[in-house]
């Protein structure tokens, strides 16, 4: 399984692009992939971050990602 693990801040589309990610992996990569996405405060300029999962089987588990095999940053300020 591949965990990744996307920080931002609201209003930069992080949970958009964890859900395009998943999206597409979905669809052209035939894999099962998950998003979770966290809010802190939901308001624009608030940190954010989302967790990604990708497996090869079905993904049972259901909590956030501690230690993600790649993590991406979207504003380096978090």
């Amino acid at each position: 399984m591949i965990q990744i693990k996307i920080y931002g801040l609201g209003g930069q589309g992080v949970v958009t692009a964890a859900k395009i990610l998943v999206e597409a992996v979905v669809l052209h990569e035939l894999r099962y992939a998950k998003s979770l996405p966290a809010y802190g405060h939901e308001r624009r300029g608030a940190p954010i971050y989302t967790d990604v999962m990708i497996s090869d089987e079905v993904i049972l588990l259901n909590s956030f990602v501690y230690q993600p095999d790649v993590v991406m940053l979207f504003d380096p300020s978090v």
